[in-house]
């Protein structure tokens, strides 16, 4: 999704370096988190409560947990939205990210996933 298409009440997730600002979102995984993207990254998850069109990019004001944080995001920056899938969209040599829970005896489980769609790869 374009980041000129987020709107208020979406609830947007992102990895960026802790040097560049944050803000979160309205679900279990709200707040900011650290991230292992790369080094001094961070998870932020957040719920957009405007969308301002300034003249070189959109800034996108965020809230989580009583605070709000402003995102100037750039065209190069990807913009996603959740959605249904099927196991259709597991494929040999498509790309995933899994939350997952290690159990005592090494099994993992998972309530998500997010998978490859249309050639589009998980960000994270």
């Amino acid at each position: 999704m374009p980041s000129a298409s987020a709107a208020p009440l979406d609830v947007l997730r992102r990895c960026a370096r802790t040097d560049a600002g944050g803000a979160i979102g309205r679900d279990t995984g709200e707040g900011q988190y650290p991230w292992d993207l790369m080094p001094d990254s961070i998870m932020t998850n957040a719920t957009v409560g405007k969308v301002d069109q300034a003249p070189q990019r959109p800034v996108l004001h965020l809230t989580f947990k009583g605070t709000e944080s402003e995102y100037t995001v750039g065209p190069d920056v990807p913009v996603l939205a959740n959605g249904p899938g099927d196991i259709s969209l597991l494929k040999p040599g498509g790309a995933v990210f899994v939350i997952a829970l290690k159990h005592e005896d090494g099994k993992l489980t998972s309530a998500r996933l997010y998978a490859e769609k249309d050639g589009i790869k998980p960000p994270m």
